[in-house]
């Protein structure tokens, strides 16, 4: 966010969500202007998965945004159904939506390599799996 400073939402308005994708996601600035409100999202094909009526939950499902349009591959618009002042890098969930990610991502690959095996865990458990 910009200055690294919450962002204060209210329920009604309108938000552009920018689908950055992981690598832009990390110096992406979102903010809040007179004119527009808009943050930044780390899943690249957002735009491709959702549709209006869909629901977007943020910061562990304390900002629910509803999605009203979609403007292009990288921008949507939607609504905010709730006041919530929102911080950077909150986790994001798309109830009901099918997600085209790898179940692992790299990092995950690798700490698997260099943690679990190199510690011999019996196993490993993963959440929320599609």
């Amino acid at each position: 966010l910009k200055d690294h400073e919450p962002i204060e939402l209210e329920a009604g308005q309108d938000i552009i969500v920018y689908a950055a994708g992981p690598e832009e996601y990390l110096t992406y600035e979102g903010y809040k202007n007179e004119t527009e409100t808009k943050i930044g999202c780390s899943y690249a094909k957002l735009c491709e998965s959702l549709k209006p009526g869909n629901k977007m939950l943020f910061a562990d499902g304390s900002l629910v945004i509803e999605v009203t349009e979609i403007l292009d591959e990288r921008n949507l618009k939607g609504k905010v159904l709730n006041n919530k002042k929102l911080g950077e890098r909150k986790n994001g969930n798309l109830p009901g939506v099918k997600v085209d990610l790898d179940v692992l991502q790299p990092k995950d690959v690798d700490d698997i390599k260099n943690f679990c095996c190199v510690n011999k865990m019996d196993y490993v458990a993963v959440s929320f799996v599609q």
